[in-house]
């Protein structure tokens, strides 16, 4: 193996048997068990991997509970043996790092912080000097001779990081402490951490749920699902992929909970369908929808009519919190219609209930086509899916109106799905309100993508409001980063936006003189709720939370040139000072690290 490979796997498969009770265990330990069925089950944590990691990278493993992401681990560690396949590490075994490896919880901090590094082949003066580094880092003085089963789960985890990096290993491989201690020390450990990769010195392998701060750490991402890769490839590309994919889950979750509501309220099983844009976008305008029908075999199969909603052919709407559908009916060029509005779920969609025995043998047998009436201003292709009530199984088929505003009749074939993972959206959210264009301008007032390091930022918001019962003081955030790291931010949520008011409109901010350090920074454009940010920083997943109004995810791009004349603030994550103005308001934010240096409101 080349010396610039650190990790190097082939088909890599691990497989643990389940028993069926404890004495089939012992027998199979022993040689003595049959291998008849029932005795036990076996489960593939780890299925066919391939994983090739070169010295100096920093790379995260992400993934659900029960992924394989942690087993993973334990096979580049040596911890356990592969089931088959091969992996290789070019450096020594004690250079691959656990957490908490050889902690008693009755000896005292000091003798496991000894203990531990007699584990890694550390003696004599170089322990005591070991130990007094980590005593100094984990800032436990007081307690470190007492027995670590007196410490607090933070004390106890400060002191596992400090003793498991206080050497420069070939590789280090963390397992979920990026959120060691409390944030004083959450911070300590991330410098820790980049200190001990700088250069190319150390390898990093990283498991974390905390997909945002291991980006933060790691240009390389590895989504791990069911045993498998999903994905490998720059964090930001994976993250969005793995935020549409929690969506999708969370969908198919809530999905499973209205069938089984439903299953116990008809006596025939349901089977749901939607509307939605393809790709799971955003929809762009309203849409009034007059009717579907379902055709398979020698005729109708299902129906809905916005004319005689209630007397449908075995369908109706779903009006659930998921769906985006008018509380009423309206009337659109003579007809009847159901108004799919651009707000409400984050899942942009209209949910259809159908109540008829036999139609999914049909949908599973590929011989149904979609009969849809519309009316809209929008040229977006749209699907229509109907998902197995057995296994979730997606089938779907695509329309796409003229966007002339008139009724259409729009018709496609219901196939099954092709497996292919949709494209990852950069927006997302409820809709509410959507910012439409976002401009980069220099002091003139000219469209710029590259500043000098001082220089003053304009940045000029467009948006419209879909909610008309839209009034509240939301919560916008820019957020900068670089190589993957969040650099800085600019704020507010002093401005007063209401749908009565002012439906739509343009919000200036300004940042002069704008700090950012030079290189190129990407840019996330973020609409919360208003009070969503009252208790710190949302913890779930932007893409399924609620509270998120507007979300486009690094959608932009600009470019921060030297300067000699202005200083910078490099090196550390700060709240830039800025300006926003929305015609006869204005509301200035300062703020650097966690303490506040100016917040006021004025008239402009």
């Amino acid at each position: 193996m080349s010396d610039d490979l650190v990790i190097h796997a082939q088909a890599l498969r691990k497989t643990y048997r389940l028993y069926a009770s404890p004495r089939c265990r012992l027998l199979d330990v022993l040689g003595l068990l049959r291998h008849n069925r029932g005795h036990y089950t076996e489960h593939t944590a780890v299925n066919g991997i391939d994983l090739t990691i070169r010295r100096g990278e920093r790379v995260a493993i992400i993934g659900r509970n029960g992924a394989g992401k942690s087993t993973l681990l334990k096979l580049v560690t040596k911890v356990i043996e592969p089931t088959s396949g091969s992996i290789v590490i070019n450096g020594e075994t004690q250079a691959l790092l656990q957490i908490g490896t050889g902690f008693h919880p009755d000896f005292t901090g000091r003798q496991n912080s000894y203990s531990y590094l007699a584990h890694l082949g550390i003696s004599g003066v170089r322990a005591a000097e070991a130990v007094a580094e980590i005593i100094s880092f984990a800032e436990i003085e007081e307690y470190i001779d007492q027995p670590v089963k007196t410490y607090s789960t933070g004390m106890s985890m400060r002191l596992m990081f400090a003793a498991s990096t206080v050497i420069n290993p070939d590789v280090l491989v963390i397992d979920e402490v990026l959120g060691v201690g409390d944030a004083y020390f959450a911070h300590k450990s991330f410098s820790r951490i980049e200190d001990m990769c700088a250069g190319d010195r150390t390898t990093l392998l990283l498991v974390s749920h905390d997909i945002y701060n291991a980006a933060k750490l790691c240009q390389r991402m590895i989504w791990v699902d069911r045993g498998c890769v999903q994905m490998d490839g720059d964090s930001i590309a994976v993250i969005r992929a793995y935020e549409e994919s929690i969506r999708e889950q969370e969908e198919s979750r809530l999905r499973s909970k209205r069938h089984l509501a439903l299953t116990r309220r008809d006596e025939v099983e349901p089977v749901l369908a939607h509307l939605a844009p393809r790709l799971r976008a955003s929809l762009a305008e309203d849409i009034l929808v007059g009717g579907l029908d379902i055709f398979g075999g020698d005729g109708t199969l299902g129906r809905w009519d916005a004319g005689s909603p209630d007397e449908g052919q075995g369908c109706r709407l779903a009006l659930d919190a998921e769906s985006n559908w008018a509380a009423s009916t309206e009337v659109h060029n003579g007809r009847p219609a159901v108004r799919l509005l651009t707000h409400g779920s984050i899942f942009q969609k209209g949910g259809f209930e159908f109540s008829i025995p036999t139609f999914i043998d049909h949908v599973r047998c590929e011989a149904v086509t979609a009969q849809i009436r519309l009316a809209t201003k929008t040229a977006q292709e749209l699907e229509i899916a109907i998902f197995d009530p057995t296994d979730g199984r997606r089938y779907a088929g695509f329309v796409t109106p003229d966007g002339s505003g008139q009724w259409q009749i729009l018709e496609c074939s219901i196939r099954a799905d092709s497996g292919v993972a949709p494209t990852a959206r950069s927006v997302f959210g409820g809709g509410a309100l959507r910012v439409t264009d976002v401009a980069f301008l220099n002091g003139d007032g000219m469209a710029c993508h590259v500043f000098a390091v001082g220089d003053p930022l304009r940045i000029r918001l467009t948006y419209r409001i879909y909610d008309p019962t839209f009034d509240q003081r939301p919560m916008i955030i820019i957020g900068f980063l670089k190589d993957g790291v969040v650099t800085h931010r600019l704020w507010t949520d002093g401005l007063h936006l209401s749908y009565r008011m002012r439906p739509t409109g343009i919000i200036e901010i300004e940042a002069a003189p704008h700090l950012a350090s030079p290189g190129n920074l990407v840019v996330t454009l973020s609409v919360f709720q208003e009070g969503a940010w009252k208790n710190g920083p949302p913890q779930q997943i932007f893409a399924c939370n609620a509270d998120v109004i507007d979300f486009h995810a690094k959608a932009y791009e600009i470019r921060i040139t030297p300067s000699h004349d202005t200083p910078i603030l490099a090196g550390t994550v700060f709240q830039q000072a800025s300006t926003w103005r929305l015609e006869d308001q204005c509301h200035t934010t300062g703020l650097i690290g966690e303490a506040v240096i100016g917040d006021k409101r004025e008239p402009a």
